[in-house]
């Protein structure tokens, strides 16, 4: 039995008049379409004891509640009574009853009505709270919601959104004038031109500092740039006090792998090929690890089981220097547990794209700080402009695209292959999105593909780490995830035809051996954080078809540097990764990516996400859809309502 039903099968025990159950049972399944818990029907409903109010007047107040869960999922910080969520939940309403009295406008009235005659006062805060206990990611406060200009907000996410905002202040208020200055690249040789060497020395004396650059511009060259300076500038400072650190284990990863590259080739975007003697100050640390990219979550020790982070005020973190890349996916909590932690001496180096997705969770630091930062703190903030790849191919056509130029649009199956281009797909017939999927398909899962992935191997389940040599299927399996990787489908919802779970279904059903459960070769992400095996949401496998001591040992392999890490299949949180949705791919690039629009419009489909989508591929980029579509898509940004912006510039 799942969630829902398990709710709606106490809804019914409580005995409540039918309409009523009808309407909340509705609201469960809203909740479970959304991905979020239908249980939180069951808590806005105990939640409401305290209140003196009808049934009916509760369902008011339920759909409120609810509708600012769904603000939230969406990344809003605050529910506007006009805006589409409350709209939604009045929909369902009166779908559940064949009611025309359930409007937005009617159940913005009355609740309107309610905080007049003070219904509500048990359930509402000042706005204005203070934290319990330095140790405490709980506020002070017993009210759990605050109504304050004309909008309805969580306490905790009201508090967090000031904490933030005065945290942040105080950085910008803070230059250490007596800060080294002197030209820290004598003796440099790394790929840094003459405008980020610009950037970096505008770093010393801050507290906090912005980055942002698309992809191309060198983001990653800069932050081993800075690494140099640091150590240029504070010749004792200890590898130990600087930190590296991204909102998934993925996007470090990543990092981690491009520095390592770049300390062995002496600071240029050579392969490493093996430790040398060591040019930089911190070159030594990057190879032996001691300067690895962490997941803020680690940096911050989030223990799951209390939902809390280890360091904050009462226990911070001991480092001089925090750069937190991919920050543009940094969410108000994780942004909030960061600051709090941040001993107030120490400097913090936001690098990211103000122009991708927001964070998927609540808020939108990056991008909110970018709104009016550079004009009020102008020596804070740096932009990187140039773009290192080839402007007449894939960049050009990534560059037309995002400018609303018009381009060409082929048939579904024409300029099959292509390299350093950006192609545009028209598929408009269920036929076309099939041959183009054909097409998709059959250039990574070939014969020759299969062949190598059905081919039984002997894998000990106790040999859970692979370095290069150490197991004679090692170069093989390698070469599997490379191709399985190699080409995602990047969709824009799970739901529909051309979402997630059509396209993996589609691409399943061409298995070789049929379709039962995850298949061997079959490419798979991580959907949660495994604490135990150290495996990350995002972390990418593929499904191997093993043996041990004659008997069938299905397991998943992944990469991680140049060692694998295999685990038996069962009990692994995994979902088939043919196709995910663009927000999965964030932090990662791919040799070639499909971006797979919507049949329909779609308010998902936003300026920011094609261009996160479409700067994921790093040879060629493919849309399938039809201009209309895409057009409608470019013509939508992302608007997050939210109050940081307006609390950290004083507006």
């Amino acid at each position: 039995m799942n969630e829902a039903s398990l709710v709606q099968k106490i809804l019914g025990r409580l005995e409540l008049e039918p309409e009523i159950t009808r309407a909340l049972c509705a609201l469960a399944r809203t909740l479970e379409e959304a991905r979020l818990a239908p249980g939180l029907v069951l808590w806005a409903w105990d939640l409401l004891g305290v209140c003196q109010l009808t049934a009916s007047e509760k369902l008011t107040v339920v759909a409120h509640l609810l509708a600012l869960f769904l603000a939230e999922g969406r990344g809003h910080t605050t529910l506007d009574p006009e805006g589409p969520e409350l709209a939604e939940i009045a929909r369902r309403l009166r779908e559940a009853n064949e009611d025309g009295k359930f409007t937005a406008s009617r159940l913005a009235a009355e609740f309107r009505r309610f905080l007049e005659n003070r219904s509500l006062a048990a359930l509402l805060g000042d706005g204005d709270p203070k934290p319990a206990a330095p140790d405490s990611l709980k506020p002070g406060w017993a009210a759990p919601l605050v109504f304050c200009d004309a909008q309805l907000q969580f306490s905790r996410t009201r508090w967090m959104e000031r904490e933030c905002a005065r945290l942040l202040r105080e950085r910008f208020g803070t230059v250490d004038e007596t800060a080294d200055r002197t030209d820290p690249f004598a003796g440099f040789s790394g790929e840094l031109d003459d405008v980020q060497r610009r950037m970096i020395r505008q770093v010393p004396g801050k507290r906090v500092f912005w980055i942002s650059g698309g992809p191309g511009t060198g983001k990653t060259s800069c932050i081993y740039g800075l690494l140099w300076a640091l150590g240029r500038w504070s010749p004792g400072l200890d590898a130990g006090r600087i930190a590296i650190a991204a909102p998934t284990g993925k996007a470090g990863f990543r990092i981690t792998q491009s520095l390592r590259r770049m300390a062995a080739a002496g600071g240029g975007p050579g392969k490493a090929t093996g430790p040398r003697d060591a040019v930089g100050p911190y070159d030594a640390a990057i190879l032996d690890g001691r300067l690895d990219a962490s997941t803020l979550h680690r940096l911050l020790d989030y223990r799951p089981g209390t939902d809390r982070f280890g360091r904050h005020e009462g226990s911070p973190l001991e480092v001089d220097w925090v750069i937190v890349d991919e920050s543009s996916m940094v969410d108000l909590v994780l942004c909030h547990a960061l600051l709090r932690a941040l001993p107030a001496t120490a400097g913090l180096i936001w690098i990211g794209d103000r122009d991708q997705l927001p964070a998927v969770g609540r808020g939108a630091l990056f991008q909110a700080s970018w709104e009016k930062g550079p004009t009020r703190y102008p020596d804070h903030y740096f932009r990187l402009e140039r773009n290192y790849r080839a402007e007449q191919g894939l960049a050009g056509g990534i560059r037309r695209v995002m400018a609303r130029k018009e381009m060409a649009w082929e048939g579904p199956v024409d300029a099959f292959p292509a390299e350093n281009r950006l192609i545009l797909h028209r598929t408009e017939t269920v036929r076309q999105w099939h041959e183009f999927l054909d097409q998709v398909f059959s250039r990574t899962f070939d014969r020759l593909y299969w062949d190598a992935a059905l081919d039984a191997f002997e894998w000990d389940p106790s040999q859970i780490a692979v370095e290069p040599g150490g197991h004679p299927r090692y170069p093989e399996i390698v070469e599997l995830l490379r191709r399985a990787g190699s080409a995602p489908v990047l969709c824009v919802t799970h739901a529909g035809s051309r979402g997630t779970v059509s396209v993996n279904e589609y691409f399943h059903r061409k298995h070789p051996w049929g379709t039962f459960g995850l298949l061997p070769g079959e490419p798979v992400m991580v959907q949660v954080n495994d604490y135990q095996r150290s495996l990350w949401n995002g972390d990418f496998g593929v499904v191997l078809h093993a043996t041990w001591q004659g008997e069938p040992m299905p397991c998943v392999a992944f990469l991680q540097g140049d060692q694998l890490r295999i685990f038996p299949l069962a009990g692994l949180p995994l979902a088939r990764a043919f196709a995910f949705s663009v927000h999965k791919s964030q932090g990662s690039e791919f040799p070639e990516v499909t971006l797979a629009l919507p049949e329909v419009p779609s308010l998902m489909l936003t300026r920011e996400l094609i261009y996160t989508a479409i700067t994921r591929g790093r040879s060629s980029v493919r849309i399938a859809g039809t201009p209309p579509i895409l057009q409608a898509g470019l013509s939508t940004t992302v608007e997050r309502r939210m109050n940081l912006s307006r609390w950290l510039f004083g507006d």
